[in-house]
Order: C-alpha cells, then structure tokens, then sequence
C-alpha cells in the first residue's frame, strides 16, 4: 500500500508539483516576426505551463526587464540591431534556461559554450521547440543538480544546491543560509540573492526568502515550513504565496 511507502509517495508529489510547474518567459527578438512566431508556438504547445509570457524588442527594453523581473526560460536572439546579444547575459541569473533564437548557425558553437541552454535556428521547427521545452521540463523536474547558489566565505567559493536550502534570513547587508545541517553568513543582501534563486524561492517578508520545496503552509500572519519552524509573512509576502 502507498502508506507503506513514503518515498513513493513523495516521488509522486514531486512530480505531480513540476507537472504543475508554471514558467515566467521571455523573447528577446528585434523583429515582430520573429516574437509573433514564438508567442503562437509557445500558446501551442506550452500554453497550460506558462505564467506570464513577455517580449522585448531592443537591447536596452531586454535588459531592463531582466533587471526587474525574474524569468525562469528567456529565447535571446543573437542579433539585435548590429547589438550582440552575447552581451546580455551578463545580466541574467544563473537559473534562467538561455535558449538562442538565431538564423546565424554559425553562432551555435559560441552559444553553447555560454550558458545557454540550447540553440534553436530559424525558421524554428515546431519539433525542435517542442524537445526544447521537454528537455526544460525534465530538468527541473528532475532537481536540476546544476541549481546552485555561489557564496565567498573566508577566500574560498562555496556552492549551495537550491534543493539544500531551506530559507534565508537577511540582517541589513549580511544574509544568513539556514540549511539542515548548518547556517551559512554571507555579505550578501536578500536583494542580491534573490536573483540567483530563482522562482523556486519567494520572499515572504523584509527578512526572509524561503524555498517553496520547504512550505507546509501559512495564513495571514506566519508561515509554517516543514520542519515546523515558523516564520513572518507579510502583507506583499502573502500576496506571492496566494500567487
């Protein structure tokens, strides 16, 4: 009987919370047909994963809105009116899957060896986006081991997977990492973090980002994660958890 087998159980939960995974994605494509050509591709064949779904036709719109907004997927053509696009990543979080748009196959060497995540050509093959998007899915689905958070600590790089991490808790410019087995301090704040994390974590107040993988539940006031710790919510905070 499932009772009888909890790691089954929670191997079912887990699946059953990325098939109900949503995506922020964005296209960057300086021309209309090329961010026409993916918007009804993606209603397609991706419509019942998508939250929001953005476009930004120039460089300078591009970068603003990944400065200001967390996309877990971006599809980043290579040009953008004589701007490499190359240089756009500097800007995004080590989380979003990069995914170049371009008709330049010449390119493709130099995207994958970014951190792009893929590299489809124009006109894009409805099969090739399709295997893209799957791929995607898997990956998070999966855990994504490669999800991790970069801290400097005493001149050495320490690596945190997401998955290990069960909430953040921010003291002015210093952050704390509380994980099962020890506590991290970073000079780092909340803001600075938060775009390495990801939507996997939410910001429920001031003082603390958590990982959705450790909520229990919360109300009105506090958040319960599981191992029962409670937490403050705040009114913004309750909003993004109702989200």
């Amino acid at each position: 009987m499932l009772s009888q087998q909890p790691g089954l159980i929670d191997s079912l939960r887990a699946n059953r919370c990325h098939d109900e995974m949503k995506y922020a994605i964005l296209v960057v494509d300086d021309e209309f047909s090329g961010r026409t050509t993916l918007k009804i591709l993606l209603e397609k064949h991706f419509w019942p994963h998508i939250e929001t779904l953005a476009f930004s036709k120039s460089f300078e719109e591009a970068k603003l809105k990944i400065q200001t907004n967390q996309y877990d997927i971006i599809f980043l053509d290579i040009n953008l009116k004589g701007i490499s696009a190359f240089d756009l990543l500097t800007f995004i979080p080590l989380v979003t899957k990069v995914v170049f748009v371009t008709a330049y196959s010449e390119f493709m060497l130099q995207a994958l060896r970014s951190k792009a995540f893929d590299y489809l050509v124009k006109p894009i093959k409805e099969e090739d986006l399709k295997e893209c998007l799957l791929r995607i899915r898997r990956v998070v689905a999966s855990g994504d081991g490669s999800l991790s958070l970069h801290i400097k600590q005493r001149g050495l790089t320490r690596i945190f997977k997401h998955a290990d991490i069960i909430y953040i808790e921010g003291d002015g410019p210093y952050s704390t990492i509380h994980m099962k087995e020890e506590n991290c301090i970073t000079a780092r704040t909340l803001k600075a973090l938060l775009p390495d994390l990801g939507n996997g974590f939410v910001r429920i107040h001031k003082t603390y980002l958590v990982n959705r993988a450790h909520i229990k539940g919360f109300n009105k006031d506090k958040l319960i994660l599981l191992n029962d710790k409670s937490l403050p919510v705040s009114r913004t905070g309750l909003k993004k958890l109702a989200e």
